[in-house]
């Protein structure tokens, strides 16, 4: 049989060679395989497209007649057999997603966030979902998979549970699964997926086999940018630096850099991603992520630009102070968690404060956006230790 090709051709190319896979693969040869695996790296890394690809590579009807040269997870299954093209459609029956949803929502609203969310990750499994409140995996969602999984899968199927974001998986929850977990029923794996391992419940990560998705060079994100999307090689190359190693966190810069000029709009991830890049990369750099990033020509885009990076300094002084718990911008706890590290607090961190009146003022009486946000970075920067 010749080599397949497979859905999401690009996005498996790029992480081919960075997921570190043959320690799995030869497990999984060897009827080796674990409970329960952990796969933990950045957001956007490729770990929910890992997810579904190791679905695929355990239950492919052609994977042993397949010319490989090298056998890999991400490329071990023909993508053609009603299996792989179920597994990547979502309707593989033996295939159970599990994810975060808001707690505030209703029942029919929940519906509509799930049905959002899967198809947000069909139309490329690297793309983010990402919700600005509170949101969490509930006790109920937990039982209701237990529920599924006291019937036995399809004769020859290998069953997968995927816990996307697991860390945000409530104690209680994780608990009622630990039993299944360390025994579960025949032909069962758990893959627990999250960017912050270190919030995952302990006695979850006792019981799983770690695996980790590394970010991916600027080098490659911009190659997979321009190979994806077209992206100019320049374009390319900036966007890949700002979204630091991440793919995921690309298209997520690029979709909001193609909207259209009338609804044009800064994102929250965007506004912060730059906000990181200005704190940690000084002169022309970074000022050519924000001026690529953001159309400096409209001034009610970067005036938005200004409420978020204001909203996020207040959250970095939150958690300096110790009162993580009090932080608006929830979902960007940890990312946040590490940069606050860099940042003096002190006048020069309060006078920041002052400066965005200043901005603001600026914009409104026509001065050029770009000079006004380069005073802006320039103060910014300077309450960084490096």
């Amino acid at each position: 049989m010749p080599e397949p090709q497979l859905p999401y051709q690009n996005e498996s190319n790029l992480l081919i060679d960075s997921f570190p896979d043959r320690a799995l693969v030869n497990a999984i040869d060897n009827s080796r395989l674990g409970s329960a695996l952990l796969f933990f790296g950045p957001a956007g890394v490729g770990k929910w497209l890992g997810a579904l690809s190791l679905t695929a590579y355990l239950n492919c009807k052609n994977r042993e007649t397949l010319n490989l040269k090298t056998r890999t997870v991400f490329g071990g299954y023909c993508g053609e057999c009603p299996t792989c093209r179920q597994v990547f459609a979502g309707t593989f029956p033996d295939l159970h997603m599990v994810f975060p949803t808001p707690t505030t929502k209703k029942a029919k609203e929940q519906i509509e966030f799930n049905t959002s969310y899967l198809n947000t990750k069909k139309e490329n499994p690297l793309n983010a979902v990402r919700w600005p409140g509170v949101s969490g995996i509930s006790i109920d969602r937990a039982r209701a998979i237990k529920s599924k999984l006291s019937r036995k899968p399809n004769p020859g199927a290998y069953r997968v549970v995927v816990f996307n974001e697991v860390d945000k998986m409530l104690p209680q929850a994780v608990d009622s699964l630990l039993r299944m977990i360390e025994e579960p029923p025949e032909n069962t794996l758990f893959a627990l997926i999250s960017a912050r391992p270190e919030a995952v419940v302990e006695t979850a990560l006792s019981r799983c086999q770690r695996l980790r998705f590394p970010a991916l060079s600027v080098q490659s994100v911009s190659q997979y940018l321009q190979d994806s999307v077209g992206l100019s090689d320049s374009r390319a190359g900036v966007v890949a630096r700002l979204a630091e190693g991440s793919p995921g966190r690309a298209l997520e810069i690029v979709k909001e850099m193609e909207t259209p000029e009338e609804d044009k709009k800064i994102s929250r991830e965007v506004g912060w991603l730059t906000l990181k890049a200005i704190f940690l990369e000084s002169g022309p750099g970074a000022l050519q992520v924000l001026s690529n990033s953001v159309d400096l020509r409209n001034r009610s885009a970067v005036e938005t630009l200004l409420t978020l990076w204001e909203n996020y300094l207040r959250d970095l002084v939150l958690i300096n102070q110790g009162l993580s718990e009090k932080v608006a911008n929830v979902d960007l706890l940890g990312d946040m968690q590490k940069l606050s590290s860099v940042i003096q607090i002190g006048p020069a961190l309060y006078a920041l404060f002052d400066k965005f009146t200043t901005s603001r003022i600026n914009l409104r009486q026509h001065v050029n956006a770009q000079l006004a946000l380069t005073d802006l970075s320039v103060a910014i920067h300077a309450v960084s230790m490096n």
